[in-house]
């Protein structure tokens, strides 16, 4: 009974170690000295194999070199034979990201002083009439089991509604028929859809992030922006994009 007590100490100690994230060496003694303590419970504890194996952990986990070429690099290795290989495309789009406060918030301490001088997008007015009024009449006019347990589609007035009110070219400048709204517009026009209807949130948020109008945008020439981008905001056409291939 002493002994599962002692363990149960043991134990406790290690996860108010990690909780309260002490330093390695703080860590290291602190355990030790539990460890001593425990002894007393479990004299078990007290084996010389049991404290060499203990002192031998202890001085691989605080010497950086040893524990870099003992544990570190086995890990990284084996996980590395685990996982697939990153592709090219892959480690260009991982490249390409930043961070913003996020990892402020992964590093465990996070300096909130920095977060309250951040300025926030706002909405102009367009963006938030557009919100208040055509997305708000979507909404009403949702009704996520019918489109995925009963028609296995969107309604034929979801799809026409859709086409005229403009949300498959919310990304689309204005000087071509589009809406030109900003990320954070078009991120909370989706969060808002998203909440009657996944489906349908889904189906409006691949032309505005997957579909050739940002293309256009950035890589199109102005001999194509014109014809391509009338035809992008036309009510009467939907754009198809394929992301797989015929293999999978």
């Amino acid at each position: 009974m002493l002994s599962l007590l002692a363990l149960v100490i043991l134990v406790a100690t290690l996860t108010t170690i990690f909780y309260m994230q002490l330093s390695l060496t703080v860590g290291s003694v602190t355990f030790a000295v539990v460890w001593l303590l425990c002894g007393l419970l479990a004299s078990w504890l007290y084996n010389p194999i049991l404290l060499i194996l203990l002192a031998g952990a202890l001085v691989v986990l605080n010497h950086p070199g040893l524990r870099r070429k003992l544990i570190s690099k086995p890990v990284y290795q084996t996980l590395g034979k685990m996982m697939p290989p990153i592709g090219d495309t892959e480690r260009e789009a991982i490249e390409a990201g930043a961070t913003w406060f996020e990892a402020e918030l992964f590093s465990g301490k996070p300096d909130w002083d920095d977060f309250s001088k951040v300025n926030f997008t706002q909405l102009t007015e367009d963006e938030q009439s557009f919100l208040d009024n055509e997305v708000q009449e979507l909404c009403e006019m949702l009704d996520e089991w019918k489109i995925y347990h009963e028609h296995k589609d969107l309604p034929e007035e979801v799809w026409e509604y859709l086409k005229t009110k403009g949300f498959f070219s919310l990304i689309i400048p204005k000087e071509y028929g589009g809406r030109d709204f900003s990320p954070y517009a078009q991120s909370r026009t989706m969060s808002k859809i998203a909440t009657r209807s996944l489906t349908t949130a889904v189906t409006a948020m691949v032309p505005n992030s997957l579909g050739p109008g940002e293309l256009l945008a950035k890589y199109g020439t102005e001999e194509q922006k014109p014809v391509s981008y009338t035809h992008l905001t036309l009510p009467t056409i939907l754009t198809c994009r394929s992301r797989w291939s015929p293999y999978h």
